[in-house]
C-alpha cells in the first residue's frame, strides 16, 4: 500500500511551484497602500501560469481593505486579475494569487501590479525585496524607483499531466535507490 499511495495522492495536486522563493530581507521593503503601488516583470519559466506567490506582510494585521493584483502582457494588456480581502493576509504569509492557468507561457514575459488603493496609511501592507538576482524575475517598480533584484517571488503552473508527476516520483524513488 505504501508504494501506492504517492500515486494516489499526486493525482490530487492542482498546481506544481515553478521552483523555491528567493531570499528576502524583511528589513528591505515598501508599503502599498493608497496610490502607493508595486510592479513586478517577470519571465514564466513553464507553460500553464496558474498563480503568482509572494511574500506579504499585514502589520498588527490592519489592513482588511481589498488587495488588488493585475496581471499584464509584455503589451501592457491586463490577461488576469484577482482581488482578496486584507483581513485574509496574515503578517508575513505567503500569499498565492490563483487565476485560470495560461496555455502557452512558458518563456512569456509578465508584469504585475498589486495595490491597495482602499487602504490608509494606518492600513499598510509591506512587500520584501529579494536579496538575491535571478535570471526570470526582473525589475520591481515603487514609485519611480527601480529595485533590480525585485520581489522574491514563486509562480506556480497546472501540471501537463498527473501521470507525468507519479513518474517523477518513482523515478525519484528509483534514483534514490541506485544511489546506495
Amino acid at each position: 500500500m505504501t508504494f501506492f499511495a504517492p500515486a494516489m495522492l499526486a493525482l490530487g495536486i492542482k498546481m506544481i511551484p515553478g521552483g523555491d522563493q528567493p531570499g528576502y530581507d524583511i528589513n528591505n521593503k515598501r508599503a502599498i497602500y493608497g496610490v502607493f503601488t508595486i510592479s513586478q516583470e517577470f519571465t514564466s519559466q513553464e507553460d500553464n501560469l496558474m498563480a503568482v506567490g509572494l511574500s506579504l506582510g499585514n502589520p498588527n494585521l490592519k489592513n482588511k481593505k481589498e488587495i488588488i493584483f493585475d496581471l499584464t502582457d509584455a503589451s501592457g494588456n491586463e490577461i488576469r486579475k484577482v482581488i482578496l480581502s486584507g483581513a485574509n493576509v496574515q503578517d508575513g504569509d505567503l500569499v498565492n494569487f490563483v487565476f485560470e492557468p495560461i496555455p502557452g507561457s512558458k518563456n512569456v514575459k509578465y508584469s504585475f501590479r498589486l495595490s491597495s488603493s482602499s487602504a490608509g496609511p494606518e492600513e499598510i501592507l509591506t512587500v520584501p525585496f529579494s536579496t538575491v538576482s535571478t535570471s526570470w524575475i526582473g525589475p520591481t517598480y515603487y514609485g519611480q524607483e527601480v529595485i533590480e533584484n525585485g520581489l522574491p517571488i514563486v509562480t506556480y503552473h497546472k501540471p501537463a499531466s498527473h501521470w507525468k508527476i507519479v513518474k517523477d516520483i518513482y523515478s525519484s524513488w528509483v534514483k534514490r535507490v541506485l544511489a546506495f
